[in-house]
């Protein structure tokens, strides 16, 4: 059978059935494709169904080539959904484009002289410039370290930011401007305006018995983030701190794939019932080996 994994360019099945029924005929016939850089599968019904559609004939290869060029009415195509490393990596992606559009839009506002945004320079403290990230009325230290973040390339969590004649980091909840008056007082301040500060840290990616992961900075004793996702007692962790992503394994018998950027659970993996007790993970080949609590070892493509 064929699926439907995520809504995508769909038909409808004969009689109405909804995308995302399950596909169980003997004559019909399945593909898989490209879109871009994510894997495309489609369903047909088969070549006597849509010869009695269209009255065209077609044979199965006739059948199968119109695809490409999605002429068949009775057809579902959808994408799959990318899982575990490809689906952090295109979370990301989704995320840094929406940042990007955003930072495009308020910058050709600046361009046009809109009297409430301002092109922010930033340098680090040594005097390297960075270039520019533009503000306006109710951006916040949050907002402005974010888009420091991304023009530097460097991780959020590590960028503390200082305003032009201040000593003290900006605040993430510090609004910079709510009035035009103001956005033209951050406009004629002296440059840079922004001066970035890389705080290396060294991690702690932690679980606890009450299901919770968490991260923390190993030099200041301080948690920085913390999540949910477990049922039961989290036996196992593995991280990879330079790319800021975690694995966890849990007596729910679950294994979580975590994005360590924001704490979020990326990828759930489900296929043992029963207790993890240790864990390995190789970043490179994306393989984890799973000890279990009945003596067995399991290994996973993450």
């Amino acid at each position: 059978p064929a699926w439907d994994e995520e809504a995508g360019e769909h038909g409808r099945e004969p009689g109405g059935a909804p995308a995302g029924h399950l596909y169980d005929d003997p004559d019909a016939l399945f593909g898989l494709g490209m879109v871009g850089q994510e894997e495309n599968y489609w369903f047909d019904h088969g070549a006597a169904f849509n010869s009695r559609l269209s009255g065209a004939g077609l044979s199965q290869s006739q059948l199968i080539r119109s695809h490409e060029r999605r002429l068949l009415p009775w057809s579902c195509t959808c994408r799959r959904r990318a899982r575990g490393f490809a689906r952090l990596q295109t979370d990301r992606e989704r995320e840094h484009r929406g940042l990007q559009r955003r930072l495009e839009v308020l910058a050709q506002k600046a361009a046009r002289g809109d009297a409430y945004v301002v092109e922010l320079s930033v340098a680090t403290l040594a005097g390297n410039c960075l270039g520019t990230v533009p503000a306006g009325l109710g951006t916040t230290g949050a907002d402005l370290r974010a888009q420091v973040a991304a023009l530097a390339r460097v991780p959020e969590r590590e960028v503390s930011l200082i305003m032009s004649g201040n000593h003290a980091p900006l605040p993430d909840q510090t609004v910079l401007a709510s009035s035009a008056a103001e956005v033209s007082a951050l406009r004629d301040a002296p440059r840079p305006h922004l001066s970035m500060l890389r705080v290396q840290r060294r991690y702690v990616f932690a679980g606890l018995s009450t299901g919770t992961v968490g991260l923390w900075d190993a030099d200041r004793a301080q948690r920085l983030d913390a999540a949910d996702g477990h049922s039961k007692r989290v036996q196992c962790v593995a991280a990879d701190f330079s790319a800021r992503r975690g694995l966890s394994g849990s007596s729910d018998g679950t294994l979580k794939l975590w994005d360590l950027d924001n704490c979020s659970c990326v990828e759930t993996l489900r296929d043992y019932t029963g207790d993890f007790n240790c864990v390995s993970m190789d970043w490179g080949t994306r393989r984890a080996l799973g000890g279990l609590s009945n003596g067995a070892l399991a290994i996973w493509d993450v």
